[in-house]
């Protein structure tokens, strides 16, 4: 029990920091939530997107067969030299700015390549 009492109290400080670098750069996040991953959004999403390794083969093993949209590590649409978002826990405030900026590359990419695929 301690140990999933310390976890909580780790992610919900990740919360709030990561929360409080994107309102710096003007980010709102008023109506916002996150979720698992189900297998259903398979059938919904034409992007299913992993932050890290680990994730991605979490999916992986969850695609079905015919899957026909983009599974992938979401840095890769950045033209970055890392292909997973690190960890900014323990980066400090600076860590949290410098996802940011990793992400912010990456969406600006994913963007584009949609735009491009006329999706």
């Amino acid at each position: 029990m301690i140990a999933r009492e310390r976890a909580a109290g780790i992610k919900a400080k990740r919360q709030i920091r990561a929360r409080a670098a994107g309102e710096a750069a003007g980010y709102s996040f008023a109506g916002q939530s996150g979720r698992q991953v189900t297998k259903a959004d398979f059938a919904v999403f034409d992007y299913i997107l992993a932050m890290d390794r680990n994730n991605l083969s979490a999916l992986q093993a969850m695609q079905p067969d015919g899957y026909s949209g983009h599974l992938g590590l979401f840095l890769e649409f950045g033209n970055l030299s890392v292909t997973e978002v690190p960890d900014p826990y323990y980066g400090g405030d600076a860590g949290f700015a410098q996802v940011l900026a990793l992400i912010e590359k990456a969406s600006d990419g994913l963007i584009t390549a949609i735009k491009t695929q006329g999706v």
